[in-house]
């Protein structure tokens, strides 16, 4: 029969642990289920890009990604997009994607457009024609430093 030392069950306890914490993530003490922040930016773009064609898998998970700030009208109506880049690609037009968010104006104060930001919010589905798309209820926006113009390709 095999036998753990109290030793080696403490550090097998904290290392579960830990790695809980750190694919989990918490924001203000609020679990993170998709935690794109700490993905590269390839994988960061791919990821949106999934969001954005099977919404149905994520609904009602909160997400917490970095991009870039966009205004957006079209259709009569103006709307926020978070930017994702893949830094990887040969330009801006083959290697981004965008997500719609919704938030209070006091968190959108804040931004400009082509600014870098990053994004805690919940995912919830909203009617678009004839289909359901994801929409981000932002719950939280800190600017970063950067734009998009910065981005060397």
């Amino acid at each position: 029969m095999y036998h753990l030392s109290w030793l080696r069950r403490g550090f097998l306890l904290s290392a579960v642990v830990i790695l809980l914490l750190t694919t989990v993530g918490f924001s203000e003490g609020l679990p993170i289920d998709l935690d794109l922040k700490r993905l590269s930016s390839t994988m960061c773009y791919a990821m949106v890009n999934d969001l954005i064609n099977a919404p149905e898998r994520y609904e009602g998970q909160r997400i917490r990604l970095h991009g870039y700030f966009q205004r957006y009208h079209a259709e009569g109506k103006d709307s926020c997009r978070l930017l994702a880049v893949d830094t990887t690609s040969c330009c801006l037009d083959d290697g981004s994607v965008s997500i719609e968010f919704t938030a209070e104006e006091e968190l959108l104060a804040t931004l400009v457009p082509g600014q870098a930001f990053e994004l805690i919010g919940i995912i919830r589905m909203q009617p678009h024609g004839a289909q359901n798309i994801a929409v981000i209820a932002a719950e939280s926006i800190v600017p970063l430093d950067g734009m998009v113009s910065d981005i060397q390709w």
